[in-house]
């Protein structure tokens, strides 16, 4: 997701601009973590209170990790059965309309003598 935004606003094609602001980003956001966990240590005259709220403030990240994780998983795979479906909607129309031409009289003996004229294009978007 962060390559893809750091792609979008900056139109680049070079993948190592990319890759280097990526690291930048994932350095930033560890750096942040260890400043907070040192300052919720050092600012906590009670230790264990202090080891506990940590604790709990890394389950909720990796529970919330984990629930986008699934939910980007689906997503994905939504994407994949929307393009399999229109791929499978337009084959199958495509093979309709070759399978009702062949029904007309006469397609045959024109295909079979004129094979250099047709000419299968894909439809634009």
């Amino acid at each position: 997701m962060i390559r893809r935004d750091i792609q979008n606003q900056n139109n680049v094609a070079d993948d190592r601009i990319v890759r280097s602001a990526l690291a930048r980003t994932k350095r930033a956001k560890w750096v942040m973590r260890v400043v907070g966990v040192v300052s919720i240590l050092s600012s906590s005259f009670d230790t264990p209170l202090a080891m506990v709220s940590l604790a709990s403030c890394l389950a909720l990240n990796y529970v919330i990790n984990s629930i986008r994780a699934q939910i980007s998983k689906k997503i994905e795979l939504l994407k994949w059965a929307k393009l399999r479906d229109s791929w499978i909607r337009e084959y199958f129309v495509g093979g309709y309309v070759v399978a009702e031409w062949a029904t007309v009289t006469g397609f045959r003996e024109w295909v079979l003598t004129n094979p250099h004229r047709i000419m299968m294009i894909p439809r634009d978007r």
